[in-house]
């Protein structure tokens, strides 16, 4: 993930399917701050992950298959931290 600065910072994900197609798309914004590491990711799933060092940001059933849905995940740690 590339920013431009720290404080509140939009973000976008989308997730395109085998033939450009748009499955979803999520849009926010991240509240940012210098010293820490940031991560930004998106799976496909039917069931909701779950982890210790990860936060949710959004879960949109796809168009092409509710059944399925994109959760995009945040995580933010200081530098050095282990998780």
């Amino acid at each position: 993930m590339h920013v431009s600065g720290y404080g509140e910072q939009p973000v976008q994900v989308t997730l395109l399917g085998s033939q450009s197609e748009i499955l979803a798309t999520v849009s926010s914004s991240l509240q940012l701050q210098a010293g820490y590491q940031y991560g930004l990711g998106g799976m496909v799933s039917r069931v909701r992950p779950i982890g210790l060092c990860v936060s949710s940001i959004a879960a949109l059933p796809l168009r092409n298959s509710p059944s399925d849905t994109l959760f995009v995940l945040y995580s933010a740690l200081p530098k050095g931290a282990v998780c």
